[in-house]
C-alpha cells in the first residue's frame, strides 16, 4: 500500500499545457502549478511534465500521480497520442512512474471531470449519475449504481455519439446524426452568425430573438439528454464546459425543454444543473482517479 501520508497530484493535459495540482484533505488543491507542451517533441514535452512534476515534489511529499489528457489513450497500454507527443503512442504511464517513481494512472478529461463532481462537486455521493461537457465537441462519463462505468476497454461514456438523427449531418466520429453535430456550442453561434457567448450573453439579457435561438439550440441538445434520461435513469445531469457560461436562465430553458420532450422521465427529482468545478475539475478529478484505482491495483498485488 502506498504511504497515504504523501499527497496525490493532478495532472490535466491539454494542447499546449499542463495544469497541476496537489490534492490534500481540502477540496480544492493546496498548490498549483503549469507546464508548457512542446509540439511533435516526445523527449520535449516530457521533460517539461517531469520537471514540474519535480519542483511540485519539493514542496509537497508526493505518493502517486493522476493524469487527465485529451488525444487518444490506451488504457491498457498505458499510452498517449498527442500533437506534443509526435504521431506514435507515447508511453506516458510507464515513463513518468519510472521518472518519478510512483504510480501513476491515466485517463481521459471527461473520466477525470465526472470524478471530480462525483466525489466533491454537484453530483457527490450519487449512485447514478451523468456528466455532459459540452464545448467544441459533446463529451461525457457515467456513474452507475454506485460505479465510475468504463466498459469492456475502459473508455464507456462517449455520449456525444448517441444518434439522435437517423441519416442526419456527418459526425468527425464519421458517423451521421450524432448528438454531438447537433449540440457542440458552436452549433448555436452558427445558427446566428454569432459569438455563442455572445447569444448566451443576449438572451439572458431578455433578447426575444437570441432567446428563440437559444431554445432551438436546447431543443437540439434535449433530443439526446431525453434518450439519456430514459436509459439511465440518472438523478443528475451535470453540464460542464462552455455551456456553464449560459447562466441561470439557459439552465432553466433547458429543464423546460427537456419536460417538454420527456415528461414521463421529468418527475421533479432529476437534478440538471451545471459543474461545481470548472477551472480545476480536470486536476482534482485526475487526482481523484488516482486514489479511486491505484489503491485497489496495489491491494491486488499484495
Amino acid at each position: 500500500m502506498r504511504d497515504t501520508r504523501n499527497y496525490t497530484i493532478g495532472l490535466d493535459i491539454r494542447g499546449e499545457s499542463v495544469r497541476l495540482g496537489i490534492l490534500g484533505t481540502q477540496v480544492e488543491p493546496v498548490w498549483r502549478g503549469s507546464a508548457e507542451l512542446k509540439q511533435n517533441d516526445p523527449y520535449g514535452s516530457f521533460a517539461s511534465i517531469r520537471e514540474a512534476l519535480e519542483d511540485a515534489g519539493r514542496r509537497y511529499p508526493l505518493g502517486q500521480i493522476g493524469i487527465a489528457s485529451e488525444g487518444m489513450i490506451n488504457m491498457t497500454e498505458g499510452t498517449l497520442r498527442h500533437p506534443a507527443f509526435g504521431e506514435e503512442p507515447f508511453p506516458l504511464r510507464e515513463a513518468l512512474s519510472e521518472a518519478m517513481g510512483m504510480p501513476v494512472w491515466l485517463d481521459g478529461p471527461s473520466f477525470a471531470s465526472m470524478m471530480a463532481e462525483w466525489t466533491s462537486g454537484a453530483c457527490k455521493g450519487m449512485d447514478n449519475a451523468l456528466y455532459l461537457e459540452i464545448g467544441d465537441t459533446v463529451t461525457g462519463a457515467m456513474v452507475t449504481e454506485g460505479t465510475l462505468c468504463r466498459g469492456k476497454s475502459g473508455s464507456a461514456g462517449a455520449l456525444g455519439h448517441i444518434i439522435t438523427h437517423a441519416g442526419g449531418k456527418e459526425c468527425e466520429c464519421g458517423m451521421r446524426g450524432c448528438l454531438n453535430a447537433y449540440a457542440n456550442i458552436n452549433v448555436l453561434g452558427e445558427m446566428c452568425s454569432r459569438a455563442p457567448e455572445a447569444v448566451m450573453l443576449l438572451a439572458s439579457d431578455g433578447d426575444r430573438s437570441m432567446r428563440d435561438m437559444e431554445h432551438r439550440y436546447l431543443s437540439e441538445l434535449a433530443e439526446g439528454l431525453s434518450g439519456l434520461v430514459a436509459i439511465f435513469d440518472p438523478q443528475a445531469i451535470v453540464l460542464g464546459g462552455f455551456i456553464t457560461r449560459g447562466g441561470r436562465y439557459m439552465l432553466e430553458t433547458l429543464h423546460r425543454v427537456l419536460e417538454e420532450k420527456a415528461p414521463a422521465y421529468m418527475d421533479g427529482e432529476l437534478l440538471i444543473t451545471y459543474a461545481r468545478h470548472r477551472v480545476d475539475g480536470r486536476v482534482i478529478g485526475a487526482a481523484a482517479l488516482a486514489d479511486y484505482y491505484i489503491p485497489e491495483e496495489e491491494d491486488d498485488e499484495e
